[in-house]
């Protein structure tokens, strides 16, 4: 300044003054650098000093100016509101507190200060003081829209959603352009289960603000809830791109790519949310379930227990740890942190929709029901719990339930793909083709590229070479990593069904076996475990304790249970039975396996309790309430055949049989929705196959008079006398309508729904005829056991 013309201080201030309103701070900074050294320590010098350091980013010498101002006795309120402020900002809370108390006392009038120091009490979690600060606030100047929001953001913090609305609703009234409170609005809206007015509100914050990087977080995360994952992932990466460190975006766009079944990419942004916060919770548990869909399970379980030091009474971290251990075949493990879980009571639509999925996982059909029911209390306008709960009714054989479900979902989501694909499973287990081919269409034309969609059609058309679908499964195959190993295995099922199609068995089998290595690497299973269970189940069973429940159980003829292998002719001794105008067929039911978690290990006290618990469950099903029989067709219910037989001692009980290779390969075949994890693997296919024999020999021993044998190549090579038996066995007069099974129009919600849909036919006898040396495997372990004499 020396080397120029003087001018005055005044002068001098205001053109720091008009600089700092202009942005040009660097310019500030010199014109005040030349003042303070000409007036060493003038305290409004060193006031705007610390402002223009401060909007440059130099908190540092900000902080250090700002605070030689205002120990000056010049100094004002504003002052030390700014300087609150700049500590605030630079994470000094309880020294931004004191700052904003001293400028109330020298100015109690100043409204400002009030709800800045709302903000600062917010970050240090003290609500309550921050509501008081900012209605304080509003009682200087009732005006100012900047009172009303943080008035809101500490009444959303103590609960009161309702009145935050209003908060920011009146912020709004006094300034329609605050993109802030659009946007907070927004986000509560969310948490309330509006998530349309959501949509609407954050969509109005960035028509304000195009890159404001919370607001796009925001209506990502409203767009998911909404189902609507594309353009979710658009906003989640214009957020991190706008703000690279934006750690809860990066996090929420993992999340994302876990529902489109990315889960590279998934783990990848989890990844980089932890490496901006390394103990940050929420992408400790993205990044577990991407490593789970993954099949990188040691990882996975890294991820939990890390996350489990952070929250040891977290819900959704309970959750998830038990979801591994499910997956890990670790059950007992699995119920005790399952039950924790629920003792922490999830407090989120997400959450407990994810306690449901893993209540399921863990054969807890009806607690997973009430799972949802709370998720859908919390946010009733979320796709997805409608979705899940039409699912599991589904899995219930509960079809009207899980159609009613499943419009929900479509009413709330036109364009949700997985509801119409479910409806696809579900008209095709009424067996109505038609109706199942219109739902098709309807997901095909929303997502044309999902391996489930592929999966689906190989139930619907048959493929040819030329076959444009076929194509596109041909070139997706190139890539099916990118799918997990969910989706992949998915994808190589539909091609084997596809190559089948076309004549091509054998590069049908190369697919099938990628497909079961891919599910195998899914699922939990010990072989040896299996074998362990087995013998447990012989041991327990003796004849001496079974003798002991003559008498005890419940006497009703009403039950008829159809067990065995699953693929071994279960579906069509049930259809052929439930052809009867006297019996309701129920399908696959979880009831027998469920009686333990209730009661207890079966003893002489409780089997009556056990046996009319079943009954009162099963006769529910029967809309009609005319039955006289009602069938229950769950193959696994072999395993407890001598449970059976001691609660319901009048139950009938049918065993189906079926040519060892034949029954190992059609569940090779399949992609059961839950369980049968044995079932892909060649070898321990083979083994469980010789366990179930040998557990089947040890029934026939224990109580042979209980059951009876029915072989699959008999029922379809003499069909007529197989019926008429197995009507007689059951104990009801014949009816002709059990010689036409496949005209009955019952929902079938099994892997055979198909078949029973057709007259009956013989071509899967011998079929493995065709994969003869590719089963060599399969057929060595077989011959390892008492499958070897039936050959």
């Amino acid at each position: 300044m020396s080397d120029q013309p003087q001018i005055p201080l005044e002068e001098a201030q205001n053109l720091a003054v008009s600089n700092i309103q202009k942005g040009n701070y660097r310019v500030a900074v010199l014109i005040l650098k030349d003042i303070l050294k000409m007036r060493k320590g003038h305290a409004q010098s060193l006031y705007l000093m610390g402002l223009a350091q401060f909007y440059m980013g130099d908190i540092e010498d900000a902080l250090k100016h700002m605070q030689e101002a205002v120990q000056s006795d010049e100094a004002e309120a504003e002052w030390l509101c700014n300087y609150g402020i700049m500590l605030t900002e630079s994470g000094k809370l309880a020294e931004g507190v004191a700052a904003h108390d001293k400028a109330i006392a020298l100015d109690p009038e100043y409204a400002r200060v009030y709800w800045n120091k709302a903000h600062t009490l917010w970050l240090m979690g003290d609500y309550a003081a921050a509501e008081q600060a900012a209605r304080l606030s509003i009682d200087k100047d009732a005006d100012d829209p900047d009172a009303w929001l943080n008035l809101g953001t500490a009444l959303v913090k103590l609960g009161r959603k309702e009145e935050a609305v209003k908060a920011w609703e009146k912020a709004l009234a006094i300034n329609p352009d605050f993109a802030f409170a659009w946007n907070n609005l927004g986000n509560v809206l969310r948490d309330m289960g509006h998530l349309k007015d959501s949509v609407e509100k954050c969509r109005k914050a960035l028509a304000l603000e195009p890159e404001y990087p919370e607001a796009l977080n925001n209506l990502g995360n409203a767009l998911v809830d909404l189902g609507d994952l594309e353009e979710a992932q658009e906003h989640y990466v214009q957020a991190v791109t706008l703000k690279p460190d934006y750690k809860e975006a990066h996090n929420n766009l993992a999340i994302n790519y876990l529902k489109l079944s990315r889960y590279a990419d998934a783990k990848n942004h989890a990844r980089i949310a932890l490496s901006y916060k390394d103990d940050y919770l929420d992408a400790l548990l993205s990044l577990s379930l991407a490593h789970r869909a993954l099949g990188e399970m040691e990882e996975a379980e890294k991820a939990i227990e890390a996350a489990l030091k952070l929250q040891p009474e977290s819900a959704e971290v309970r959750i998830d740890l038990a979801d591994i251990l499910f997956m890990q075949d670790r059950y007992a493990e699995a119920e005790i942190e399952l039950r924790k879980a629920q003792e922490y009571q999830p407090s989120t639509a997400r959450v407990c929709i994810k306690l449901a999925d893993v209540l399921e996982r863990g054969n807890k059909p009806d607690e997973a029901l009430k799972a949802i029911d709370e998720a859908i209390n919390i946010n009733g306008e979320m796709p997805e719990a409608y979705l899940r709960k039409g699912q599991i009714y589904f899995l219930m054989n509960q079809p009207e339930e899980a159609e009613a479900c499943f419009e929900k979902t479509l009413a709330l989501k036109e364009d949700a793909a997985e509801a119409h694909l479910a409806f696809v499973d579900l008209h095709l287990a009424r067996g109505d083709k038609d109706k199942a081919r219109e739902s098709f269409a309807r997901a095909k034309a929303v997502t044309p590229d999902l391996p489930a969609l592929f999966y689906m059609q190989t139930k619907l058309k048959t493929f040819t070479e030329d076959d444009a679908d076929f194509q596109t499964m041909v070139k997706m195959a190139e890539k099916s990593d990118v799918y997990g190993l969910e989706h992949g295995a998915t994808l190589h099922f539909a091609l084997f069904s596809a190559y089948e199609d076309i004549g091509d068995y054998e590069k049908a089998f190369e697919h099938l076996l990628q497909a079961n290595s891919l599910k195998r690497e899914t699922v939990p299973y010990d072989a040896d475990q299996q074998v362990e269970n087995f013998s447990r189940i012989k041991q327990a069973y003796s004849k001496d304790f079974l003798a002991g429940f003559e008498g005890k159980g419940a006497a009703s003829e009403l039950p008829v249970f159809i067990l065995g292998m699953p693929r071994s002719g279960t579906t069509l001794t049930e259809q052929i039975i439930s052809s009867h105008a006297d019996v309701y067929g129920a399908g696959e039911l979880l009831y027998i396996g469920l009686l333990d978690n209730l009661f207890g290990f079966l003893n002489v006290d409780n089997a009556r309790k056990q046996g009319e618990h079943y009954l009162e469950q099963v006769r529910t099903l029967d809309k009609t309430r005319s039955a006289s029989r009602i069938t229950d067709k769950m193959p696994g219910n072999f395993a407890h055949l001598g449970k059976i037989a001691s609660i319901l001692p009048q139950a009938r009980i049918i065993h189906t049989r079926r040519h060892p290779l034949d029954t190992c390969l059609s569940c090779f075949k399949q992609s059961f929705a839950r369980g049968q994890y044995w079932s892909y693997d060649l070898e321990e296919l083979g083994r469980y196959y010789n366990e179930y024999l040998a557990l089947m020999e040890h029934w026939r021993e224990m109580c042979e008079d209980r059951f009876i044998d029915v072989d699959y190549e008999t029922t379809v090579g003499d069909f007529e006398t197989q019926a008429r038996m197995m009507i007689d066995y059951v104990g009801l007069p014949w009816d002709e309508a059990c010689l036409k099974p496949h005209k009955q129009k019952r929902t079938v919600l099994t892997a055979s729904k198909m078949q029973v849909t057709k007259p009956i036919y013989t071509s899967s006898v011998k079929s493995w005829q065709r994969y003869e040396k590719q089963l060599e495997p399969l057929f060595a372990a077989l011959q390892k056991g008492p499958a070897k004499a039936l050959l």
